[in-house]
């Protein structure tokens, strides 16, 4: 889509103030929600839904300088919090730097901005294509839960692996997790949860309850539909 199709929403009728946030509202409702993209409020945070995780495109600002950052990652929704936060940060060829697009005037942003929502757009199906069922979802997350790791990129490695059958291989993921120091609170709650879910590692049915009942709380906080039997399919538990 052209700079001009973009306009003709509407550039000229909004606000002058924050100029260059309205651009970035205007061509993301354009180009994201075709793709079935929500925006989070009135943030710069569009997701998409896919059931039991969501794909976060974030246009954030910077606290010197007019213009946005692209972020572009997922969040699972089997830990329940009642904020987006990323889980997992798109990391292409090893490069972590996130694209800045400078604001100097309308007519040099929005098309700047459009180019990058243009890879926003790639982003988003290359998660699609990455994350198309759960093994390949474990077999990611497990392959980057090396020592390297936080104990939450561990964490989320063993709930995959063991929504993908692969009960053995996620119990260690867990012990992991467990046998982490616990310093603060948070950590505490975390292994909690780590000993709750592993104790459920041979019961399948068990298990996928659990993490349903998470994703479906965390829809909830979310204000997002809660079709159980949507996500009982996406995370293999039809038979509940």
């Amino acid at each position: 889509m052209s700079p001009s199709a973009v306009s003709a929403v509407g550039l000229g009728r909004c606000v002058r103030e924050n100029e260059h946030g309205r651009i970035i509202t205007i061509a993301a409702k354009q180009h994201l929600t075709p793709l079935g993209c929500m925006r989070g409020g009135k943030s710069r945070l569009w997701y998409s839904d896919e059931s039991f995780w969501l794909i976060g495109i974030s246009f954030e600002p910077s606290s010197f300088r007019r213009g946005t950052y692209l972020v572009a990652g997922v969040q699972w929704l089997w830990h329940v919090k009642p904020y987006f936060s990323f889980d997992k940060i798109l990391d292409i060829a090893g490069c972590s730097q996130k694209p800045w697009v400078q604001f100097e005037s309308e007519a040099q942003f929005l098309p700047e901005v459009e180019r990058l929502i243009a890879r926003a757009v790639s982003d988003i199906e290359l998660f699609r294509d990455l994350y198309s069922s759960l093994s390949s979802i474990a077999h990611d997350l497990e392959a980057t839960a090396n020592a390297r790791s936080t104990v939450w990129q561990v964490f989320h490695a063993a709930v995959a692996t063991a929504l993908a059958q692969e009960p053995p291989r996620s119990r260690k993921l867990f012990e992991r997790v467990i046998a982490e120091p616990v310093h603060y609170e948070w950590q505490a709650s975390l292994n909690v949860e780590a000993v709750l879910l592993a104790s459920l590692l041979g019961d399948r049915d068990g298990f996928r309850q659990a993490i349903l009942d998470r994703v479906v709380q965390n829809r909830g906080l979310r204000r997002l539909d809660v079709d159980r039997e949507r996500i009982k399919m996406a995370i293999g538990q039809d038979q509940i």
